[in-house]
């Protein structure tokens, strides 16, 4: 099985919340590979420069 992960799933993946977690036990069980879009990368950057220029 394949996963596309938008840009709120990535973000819980990659902070490992609870949705996260159960997200990662989900692809686990199958068996999945699992991909993001540039769009999330863009996004998740985007907000790391924000929290920066904060500061």
């Amino acid at each position: 099985m394949i996963v596309v992960l938008d840009t709120n799933h990535f973000t819980d993946f990659a902070n490992a919340s609870a949705p996260g977690h159960r997200l990662m036990a989900r692809m686990d069980e199958r068996n999945s590979d699992s991909f993001t879009c540039i769009v999330a990368a863009e996004e998740s950057l985007q907000g790391w420069i924000a929290f920066t220029r904060r500061r």
